[in-house]
């Protein structure tokens, strides 16, 4: 047996050895790769920064297009608001209004004067 060992140790720590220096390889080789993806985390976490601050600003504009109509929309009623409630003049009108007879002969209005 030890006759058999002695023949076969070159053998056997040949194989031994190649067995370490093929996981050395692989380990170093999945190190690299954890490295390059690393050493990437940059360049994405900016492309994504990029594409999010595009986005934001593309809502934004959207978001202030969709005030600015409602702020029009709303200045639109509320002058005709006022207008109607005779809080504002009409600039529109030329003449006095004229008061229809049936403003003049509704009763809720018989003791105060009628709208000018």
């Amino acid at each position: 047996m030890n006759a058999l060992m002695a023949e076969l140790a070159p053998y056997i720590l040949a194989g031994l050895f190649g067995l370490v220096g093929w996981y050395l390889r692989d380990n170093a080789k999945q190190h690299q790769a954890l490295v390059d993806a690393v050493q990437g985390l940059g360049s994405t976490i900016g492309r994504l920064e990029q594409k999010l601050e595009d986005k934001v600003d593309a809502h934004a504009r959207r978001f202030d297009r969709f005030v600015l109509s409602q702020e029009t929309r709303l200045t639109a009623v509320e002058t005709r608001c006022a207008i109607e409630h005779r809080e504002m003049p009409d600039s529109r009108s030329t003449a006095q209004r004229v008061v229809n007879w049936q403003e003049r002969s509704d009763i809720s209005n018989a003791g105060t004067k009628a709208p000018q």
